[in-house]
């Protein structure tokens, strides 16, 4: 009976040790994560931020045995700068930025087709993060998320949000990063 629960604390010793170590360096990959979705956001030469609200939308998050552990948000990266205004929610009247420009700070306007609340994109990725609930029953999940509602509108008709390079690079660098070795 000793020899077993000696044994058992060993072994739920060595798990922790191992779980830190695969947290700490799936944290480090989702830091990674974040900063190629905004290069891939931003590198878009046909991409247009005329809020700034989707750029500020994408978040990664770190969940562990289904609970939310840390979120990496693009408004956190240096390159981004705050949403100029609420998101733009559907209407009659288009949107002008006349005065002062866009996002950008290019004079534009857009007629809006998808509802939203009218909020900002940071606060849905930060709203995002504690309340999704990974599908995958894993030890953990990670999980980019470009949260703003009209976010699939964007990349079904423009393909500019990123998301299809992101997902590409995450599916690529995953194995890498983690030193996995496929069987």
């Amino acid at each position: 009976m000793k020899n077993q629960i000696v044994l058992d604390r060993a072994f739920a010793k060595f798990e922790k040790q191992i779980r830190d170590k695969v947290r700490e360096r799936l944290s480090q990959w989702c830091a990674e994560l974040i900063e190629k979705a905004v290069y891939f956001r931003l590198g878009d030469y046909n991409a247009h931020n005329f809020t700034g609200n989707l750029l500020n939308s994408i978040m990664v998050g770190l969940y562990e045995d289904g609970k939310p552990v840390k979120a990496w948000y693009s408004s956190e990266d240096g390159r981004v700068r705050s949403a100029i205004m609420g998101k733009m929610t559907r209407r009659e009247k288009p949107y002008s930025f006349a005065k002062g420009g866009d996002y950008e700070g290019r004079p534009s306007w857009y007629k809006a087709t998808v509802p939203t609340n009218q909020g900002k994109g940071e606060d849905d990725a930060r709203a995002f993060f504690n309340e999704y609930k990974p599908e995958e029953k894993k030890t953990f999940n990670v999980v980019v998320a470009y949260t703003v509602e009209y976010a699939d509108w964007v990349e079904i008709t423009r393909q500019t949000t990123g998301y299809m390079i992101m997902r590409q690079y995450a599916k690529s660098s995953g194995v890498k990063f983690m030193e996995l070795k496929q069987a």
